[in-house]
């Protein structure tokens, strides 16, 4: 029961808090912000030293790295400071605004009111909850504090941390690949995907492709008298690849192949067909068959 009331009882903190002080309330949390934003530079600071550390000749790298990791701590230390001074001048006004309203409350009572057991306990707990405001108000924005700090900090981590700056350029092709593989596009359009790959990834690559559903169109069959209504079939769907490479086994079961030479057709066909008619591509193929086979 608790637990389902704190969101209510923090809305109604921070609503007061807004109400009797809206520069207040909007400095605490901008400084919160700050101090998340603060917490993830000395994170990736701190991991940045340790990864210096682990190379060699590489001071004056770490040097930076340390200085970002102290000018990020100390930072922090001076937001903290200012979220506390600000903290601290906006519970005890939250608690006075408390306290006026009960008292503005009891100022309209009648004063038979007071002989009743019922109303003096109800004035009791009122009091009594005034008493516990200070350190409710306090936790409350001590929790609030944490979960803007943390969000603050998750956010500038994941858009300033280097790893995908890192990434070699068959890394970055293995994400394209899969990014392209994953999305169920009817066209897939692949310009040299495996010119930073090694062999073995090439191949599983250009496996994958090729193991896609391709569009294939049925014949229409002639009407029977025992299907008279059936007069065509829809087409299969599937992928559509085309594969642009300069390294020509690749495409030896590609359903067709273009030839292009000076940005120019010129030719048309199937690697059967081409291999087997004089021109650029039977000479390039076999140009590069040559240098695996014979080294030359």
């Amino acid at each position: 029961m608790l637990v389902r009331s704190v969101p209510r009882i923090v809305a109604a903190v921070v609503a007061q808090a807004w109400r009797i002080a809206p520069r207040l309330t909007t400095l605490a949390g901008l400084l919160q912000l700050a101090s998340g934003v603060a917490s993830a530079f000395g994170l990736l600071a701190t991991a940045g030293v340790l990864t210096q550390l682990l190379e060699a000749e590489q001071v004056v790298r770490t040097l930076r790295a340390l200085a970002w990791v102290v000018a990020s701590y100390a930072a922090r230390g001076l937001l903290e400071t200012a979220t506390g001074a600000v903290e601290g001048q906006l519970a005890p006004l939250v608690e006075q605004a408390a306290q006026d309203h009960l008292h503005a409350a009891l100022a309209e009572v009648e004063l038979i009111a007071f002989d009743d057991p019922g109303f003096t306990e109800l004035v009791n707990k009122g009091t009594q909850a005034l008493s516990h405001l200070r350190s409710a108000a306090s936790s409350i924005g001590d929790l609030l504090a944490a979960l803007v700090a943390l969000a603050a900090a998750v956010v500038t981590a994941g858009l300033l941390h280097p790893l995908l700056a890192h990434l070699s350029g068959g890394q970055w092709q293995r994400i394209s690949v899969a990014r392209a593989l994953y999305r169920d596009a009817p066209l897939v359009i692949a310009d040299e995907p495996t010119a930073a790959l090694d062999a073995r990834a090439e191949h599983a690559v250009f496996t994958t492709l090729r193991a896609l559903p391709t569009t294939t169109r049925h014949p229409t069959p002639p009407p029977t008298p025992d299907n008279p209504g059936q007069t065509n079939h829809a087409d299969q769907a599937g992928r559509i690849s085309v594969l642009i490479t300069h390294r020509l086994a690749n495409v030896r079961n590609a359903h067709h192949i273009v030839v292009l030479n000076a940005g120019r057709v010129t030719a048309t066909g199937t690697h059967d067909q081409l291999i087997d008619t004089p021109g650029d591509y039977r000479d390039l193929y076999q140009l590069q068959a040559r240098a695996y086979q014979t080294g030359n």
